[in-house]
């Protein structure tokens, strides 16, 4: 641990300890969170086919296709997923954790880069312990979106028994 005896050279190598956890956990991060765009473009896509199949003969819909939705950002997913999910507390859990990502991907690096020793060590260890808390939120989000998943090709199973 981090001594306060004033070894200059203790400070120093507790310093790059904690900013090398930091920039380990930030592309960790940042891959995490790109599955997570992937998940929600395909929740989005196999819904919106689902949801094609419904109303077919009843009404014209056209669902945004699997390409539509590649250059999406995080947040226009979530606006989308939002669509097809009633469950409001999961969207703001989205919300919440897209802002966290804003953070992380546009600042993370950047930050990382500019530290002063002296001053960031509690910066560090607050971005550290943000990038920790994103990562827990994401293993839930992506833990109900994977059940989600299960649930949308169960619906659609069953849509499609009863449609023909």
């Amino acid at each position: 641990m981090h001594s306060s005896n004033g070894n200059k050279n203790t400070d120093w190598d507790y310093y790059l300890s904690i900013k090398k956890i930091y920039e380990e956990q930030l592309p960790r991060a940042m891959v995490s969170l790109q599955f997570l765009e992937e998940v929600l473009k395909q929740v989005i896509a196999e819904k919106g086919k689902i949801l094609k199949h419904l109303v077919k003969g009843e009404m014209y819909y056209q669902p945004k296709n699997r390409g539509e939705l590649e250059d999406l950002p995080l947040g226009r997913l979530i606006q989308e997923y939002g669509r097809f999910v009633d469950d409001s507390d999961f969207i703001r859990k989205l919300k919440e954790l897209n802002k966290k990502r804003t953070r992380i991907a546009h600042k993370g690096f950047l930050d990382s880069q500019q530290l002063v020793p002296k001053e960031s060590v509690n910066w560090v260890r607050k971005r550290t312990g943000e990038i920790e808390e994103s990562n827990k939120m994401l293993q839930s989000v992506l833990i109900n979106a994977n059940l989600y998943i299960v649930k949308i090709q169960t619906e659609f199973s069953n849509t499609h028994i009863e449609k023909q």
